[in-house]
C-alpha cells in the first residue's frame, strides 16, 4: 500500500513540474536560435515554383542513330552527329530513333533560374556560351559514344582564346574541366539574294561594349535604335568615351562600324585610335527594341526571303541567329558528356562589398528566401549567402534580385546599385517587389530595365 502511494505521488508531481514548465514557455513558441530552420520546406515550394513556371523549355529534335546528320537548332546551332553516336546504359551502340533534347542559356538570369551554378573550385565562372543537351530513346536515358562523339558549333559573343570546356556533374552538382574548344572567325561570302541588302543584326552587348555621347544623330543607320552601344569586333580595343575628346563613326558594307576615337588640345589631334565594332544593347528592354526596330525595317526582305527556304525549322531561324553575309565567331567543341556544358573563363571573386539594411518601399524589412547578384556584363552571378555583407563587382552592371518568403520577386536596378557606396557602414537599401511575372521574358525585362 505504501508503495502505491509513493508511486501516487511521483506521478503528481512529475504532472505538477511539467505544469510548471509549460507556464514559463510563452506559448511554446520556438526561440530563435533553437535549431527552427530559417528556410522552411514551404518558402523552398515557393520559390521552386515560381522558377519551374518560367523556366526555359527544350527543344526536341528527332535523329537516326544509324545516319551522319547534321542538326540546326532553332537557336541556330549546329549539331554534326556521326552514325552510331548514342550508346545505351550497357555501353551498346543505339540503333533507330533517337529524341535530342536541347536548350540554351544566354544570360545569368537564365542560368539562375535553372539553378546552374557558377562557380568552380572557389572561383567564378564566366560564360561564353552555354547550354544543354540529353539524348534520350524511350525514355531511356543515353550516353555519349566516345569513339563518335558529336560537335557542335555556336555562335559566341568572344573570340577569346581563354575560355575551357565544363561539364556539369549531375551527381554532385559540381562543375568539371573536360577540355578546351576551338573558335573559327570567318566572313561568309555573301550571295545575290535579299540578304544581302540587310545590315547587320542588333548584337547582345559583351563587356567590352561602350557609349558614344550624341553619335546616334549623325548616322541614320544607328539613329533609328535607341541605347545603342558599340561592340569590338576584337574584344576590347581600349575606345573609351572618358579616353578621346571626340569620335568619328564610319559605315562598313559588312553592317560593321569603324569607330575612330580622337584626342585634341584645342583645335590640334594629339592622338587617335580606330577598331570596328558592332552595334550592340544590353539585354532587356534595350535589345528587345532594338530586335524589333530591325525586324520592321527588314520585314520586306525577310519575308521575301523566307519564301525561298525549306522548312518551317529554316524559317525559325532567321529570325534569331546572325546575318549569314557578315563576319561571325564561332565556337566548335565535342561534346564529351551529355547534359550541360559550359564554355568558361575562371576569375577570383571580388573583394568589394557593402553593409546593407533591405527594405521595401514602405520601409518595411524584408524576410529573403534568397538573394542573387547579377552582373551583366561578366555574364555570371553570386548567390548572397551572408545577408548582413554583399560582394558585388567592382565594374558597373551589377543588378541584385531575388525572392521573398511570400512569393514577390525582388529587385534593385542597375542604375540604382551604382549609388552604393562600398564599405562596413550600414547603407539603407530599398528593393522593389514584383508579383504576378507570367513568364522568362517579364523577369528579364524587370531585372534588365
Amino acid at each position: 500500500m505504501k508503495k502505491r502511494v509513493k508511486q501516487i505521488l511521483f506521478a503528481v508531481g512529475c504532472i505538477v513540474i511539467l505544469l510548471l514548465c509549460l507556464s514559463q514557455c510563452d506559448g511554446c513558441a520556438p526561440k530563435k536560435g533553437a535549431g527552427v530552420p530559417t528556410k522552411p520546406i514551404a518558402v523552398k515550394a515557393i520559390q521552386d515554383s515560381l522558377f519551374d513556371a518560367i523556366d526555359i523549355p527544350y527543344e526536341t529534335i528527332e535523329v537516326d542513330a544509324d545516319k551522319t546528320q547534321i542538326i540546326t537548332t532553332a537557336s541556330g546551332e549546329t549539331l554534326t552527329i556521326p552514325a552510331g553516336a548514342f550508346l545505351n546504359a550497357k555501353g551498346e551502340k543505339v540503333t533507330g530513333k533517337v529524341s535530342l533534347k536541347f536548350r540554351k542559356f544566354t544570360n545569368p538570369v537564365e542560368y539562375v533560374v535553372a539553378r546552374i551554378p557558377m562557380t568552380y573550385q572557389g572561383k567564378i565562372m564566366e560564360s561564353g556560351g552555354m547550354f544543354e543537351l540529353n539524348a534520350l530513346q524511350q525514355n531511356d536515358t543515353l550516353l555519349v559514344n566516345p569513339e563518335q562523339k558529336i560537335k557542335m558549333k555556336y555562335a559566341s559573343w568572344t573570340s577569346s582564346q581563354d575560355y575551357r570546356i565544363f561539364n556539369l556533374n549531375k551527381s554532385t552538382n559540381a562543375w568539371e574541366l573536360t577540355g578546351k574548344d576551338e573558335v573559327v572567325s570567318q566572313k561568309n561570302k555573301n550571295d545575290q539574294s535579299d540578304k544581302t541588302f540587310i545590315k547587320s543584326k542588333p548584337r547582345l552587348a559583351s563587356s567590352n561594349a561602350f557609349s558614344i555621347q550624341d553619335e546616334t544623330q549623325r548616322y541614320p543607320e544607328v539613329k533609328e535604335y535607341e541605347n545603342v552601344l558599340f561592340d569590338p569586333v576584337d574584344n576590347d580595343c581600349g575606345l573609351t568615351e572618358g579616353n578621346f575628346t571626340d569620335f568619328d563613326l564610319k559605315s562598313n558594307k559588312d553592317g560593321s562600324f569603324t569607330v575612330t576615337g580622337i584626342l585634341k588640345i584645342g583645335n590640334k589631334v594629339v592622338s587617335q585610335q580606330s577598331c570596328r565594332c558592332y552595334l550592340a544593347f544590353q539585354e532587356g528592354i534595350a535589345y528587345s527594341k532594338a530586335m524589333q526596330t530591325y525586324q520592321q525595317k527588314y520585314k520586306r526582305y525577310l519575308d521575301r526571303h523566307l519564301q525561298n527556304v525549306r522548312s518551317k525549322e529554316e524559317k525559325k531561324i532567321i529570325y534569331d541567329t546572325r546575318d549569314e553575309s557578315i563576319g561571325e565567331i564561332n565556337r566548335i567543341m565535342e561534346i564529351d558528356n551529355f547534359g550541360y556544358v559550359n564554355c568558361d573563363i575562371l576569375f577570383n571573386i571580388p573583394s568589394d562589398y557593402f553593409v546593407p539594411d533591405f527594405q521595401d518601399f514602405n520601409g518595411k524589412p524584408i524576410e529573403f528566401y534568397t538573394l542573387f547578384l547579377v552582373n551583366k556584363k561578366r555574364k555570371t552571378y553570386l548567390s548572397c549567402n551572408d545577408l548582413n555583407k554583399i560582394t558585388y563587382f567592382r565594374e558597373q552592371g551589377n543588378v541584385l534580385w531575388g525572392v521573398s518568403k511570400q512569393g514577390e520577386y525582388l529587385y534593385l536596378k542597375s542604375e540604382e546599385f551604382n549609388q552604393i557606396q562600398p564599405g562596413e557602414k550600414r547603407q539603407k537599401i530599398r528593393l522593389h517587389t514584383k508579383k504576378g511575372v507570367k513568364n522568362l521574358e517579364e523577369l528579364k525585362a524587370l531585372i534588365y530595365q
